[in-house]
């Protein structure tokens, strides 16, 4: 948790550091606890945060947990993680199919719940990298009422981001933009750097998308800002994934 709080805050060496002190720990307890979970969770939620696109295969280090008593609480947060990186991979019907799955734990959970604000955050950026639109309201009503308005928060991700992106795939982009404005806001009083990344490079794919010549420079504008917080070695792959983006929007 020490490493993730560091890493959210843009302390990246930190980060790094208090990940290798869980990893040389990791020999000294059981390869299922939700110690080594947690430890194996971290490094993930690490590289994800600093814009790297994780393959999904390497959440099969994760399977030995699904039947572990320490670890089963979390299994379905893993479930929706590994949606989102198969939608980032492309893969829409193994993505949808996902989405289905967790879709009644959204509905049934309460917002307090274990990992809630992750879970339907990995549900969202599984629409939002798909431009689908399955269950929407479902998703959005669920991440208004027990994300957004009691205004409950998690490390690696923000309520008010995941309601932007919807509002975008729904068409309503005067929303959206409110939405994104709020997530900056937040994410700027808690000092959360990576995130900030996050909020800029998305909005500028939802213009780029929209595609006018007022929203390109909107994009413009955006990426600027997002490469400008680029500035420690361990944002690298998001340095590139906002080369990929400027070059579509030229």
């Amino acid at each position: 948790m020490v490493a993730r709080i560091h890493n959210v805050l843009g302390e990246y060496d930190d980060a790094q550091a208090r990940l290798d002190e869980g990893f040389a720990l990791l020999p000294r307890i059981s390869e299922t606890s939700n110690a080594a979970f947690q430890l194996l969770g971290s490094f993930a939620l690490l590289r994800t945060v600093r814009g790297e696109l994780v393959p999904s295969a390497q959440l099969g280090g994760f399977e030995p947990f699904g039947d572990s008593p320490d670890a089963r609480w979390a299994w379905i947060a893993i479930t929706a993680y590994r949606g989102l990186l198969v939608a980032q991979e492309g893969n829409a019907d193994q993505a949808i199919a996902v989405l289905h799955e967790v879709l009644p734990v959204i509905e049934q959970a309460g917002g307090w719940a274990q990992n809630y604000p992750a879970l339907v955050y990995s549900v969202t950026f599984i629409l939002w990298l798909l431009q689908r639109t399955d269950e929407i309201e479902i998703v959005e009503r669920n991440l208004r009422a027990k994300v957004v308005e009691p205004d409950v928060r998690y490390p690696e991700c923000d309520g008010r981001l995941s309601l932007a992106l919807l509002c975008a795939l729904d068409g309503r982009v005067d929303e959206a933009r409110h939405w994104f404005d709020e997530a900056r806001r937040v994410l700027e009083e808690q000092g959360d750097e990576p995130l900030l990344i996050s909020v800029d490079y998305e909005e500028a794919v939802m213009n780029h998308r929209l595609g006018t010549a007022d929203d390109l420079n909107r994009a413009r504008a955006l990426i600027n800002r997002a490469r400008a917080r680029c500035t420690h070695p361990a944002l690298a792959p998001w340095t590139a994934r906002i080369d990929e983006l400027s070059a579509l929007c030229k």
